[in-house]
């Protein structure tokens, strides 16, 4: 004949207590305000706007929060504004038990931006702002997991209106683990690079150091190595080496990248091309 332990007994209830408190607390949890807050955090830590569509509880990538429609940025059109069809931020379970609301990862699903360079005028001349806004961030902000989907960029520079050139990174898959300042964060981008009609897959992977507190690109540095296959060089030879007179060049290539250090200590960079 079975016996129930009563110390099993006491824990098996006491868990589902706690399952049952979660629950209520999921179930009860007002959403539509939580995103109303989230959104005016966004735009003060961003410096831009934000707006956030439709919010519910999802379950198809675990519990998670979702959010239809993110778009950052305002501007005509597309240019300049970062859009994607559902932000999921996905909730870790056992600060669901304190009734705390923590997140596990952050996935941005079939994100897209279009930026256009054009040629500098007068104001262009002033200092660049920093590489992070300064309102509305906690520098010990940690962010454990970025995940990116079925990412686009559409780039067309503009700079010199005799030779424009677009640009396409699409189909991007991007994954960054442990995101904070002053520590090493790991990192994985792989897509297609799309010029006038050709595909160019491409993986860039290893780790990089935002720096300090007001961190500036100067101060960016790590350890990258960019696999780049099937590039055909003629575009970009024509837009930005134009001053290199008879250089042709037929055919495609691939490049193998291997980068060590910052702008601002040294950058070494090792280089082969097949």
């Amino acid at each position: 004949m079975f016996r129930r332990h009563p110390i099993l007994s006491i824990l098996a209830g006491l868990l589902l207590l706690a399952l049952a408190g979660m629950a209520i607390f999921i179930a009860t949890f007002d959403l539509n305000r939580y995103r109303e807050q989230l959104q005016a955090r966004l735009s003060a830590a961003l410096s831009q706007p934000v707006h956030l569509g439709e919010a519910r509880l999802s379950w198809r990538r675990g519990p998670a929060f979702s959010f239809a429609d993110l778009r950052i940025g305002s501007g005509e059109g597309e240019a300049g504004v970062l859009r994607a069809d559902h932000l999921f931020l996905k909730l870790e379970l056992l600060p669901l038990l304190k009734r705390e609301v923590t997140f596990s990862e952050i996935l941005l699903e079939a994100p897209h931006l279009s930026l256009t360079l054009n040629p500098p005028t007068v104001a262009d001349t002033e200092p660049p702002p920093p590489l992070l806004p300064d309102q509305g961030i906690r520098w010990d902000t940690l962010i454990r997991s970025l995940r990116i989907t079925e990412g686009t960029l559409h780039l067309l520079d503009r700079r010199d209106p005799n030779r424009p050139l677009a640009i396409t990174l699409e189909r991007l898959e991007a994954h960054g683990a442990n995101i904070t300042l002053n520590q090493a964060i790991r990192l994985r981008l792989a897509g297609n690079l799309v010029q006038e009609g050709t595909t160019s897959p491409f993986v860039l992977a290893g780790e990089i150091n935002i720096g300090s507190a007001r961190p500036d690109w100067h101060d960016l540095g790590g350890n990258l190595e960019l696999t780049l296959d099937h590039l055909v060089p003629e575009p970009l030879l024509q837009r930005y080496a134009a001053g290199l007179h008879g250089l042709q060049t037929a055919g495609s290539l691939s490049l193998r990248l291997q980068m060590n250090g910052s702008p601002a200590t040294g950058l070494h960079v090792d280089g082969r091309i097949d």
